[in-house]
């Protein structure tokens, strides 16, 4: 079984990072954590209030409540290699700290 989710680890008094992690669970072995992106703040931060989004190409999409270009979040996707990309910087005009993930359509 794999499982994504969200964690967020507090650095200092500066700003709660968020690491998005793969667990491969299986009811023999123990579990392995694989880091597959780290939101540093310039690229998104505190994606942990979505759910992520799976689409037909494997590619995990998701959204980030605060940092980015702006600092009012991010919408991301991340590909099954582990490449994170920024698809959208919220800059206020546009939308703003999101705290839901995103639908797929068809």
């Amino acid at each position: 079984m794999n499982l994504q989710s969200l964690t967020t680890a507090a650095v200092g008094r500066l700003l709660a990072l968020c690491v998005l992690l793969s667990a491969n669970a299986s009811l023999l072995t123990a579990q392995t954590f694989t880091v597959l992106a780290n939101f540093d703040g310039s690229n998104g931060a505190n994606p942990e209030y979505i759910t992520l989004a799976q689409g037909r190409n494997g590619n995990l999409w998701g959204t980030t409540s605060t940092g980015g270009q702006h600092g009012y979040g991010t919408v991301f996707l991340l590909t099954p290699g582990g490449l994170l990309n920024n698809v959208r910087d919220f800059n206020f005009e546009n939308g703003a700290t999101p705290f839901n993930g995103v639908s797929l359509g068809r």
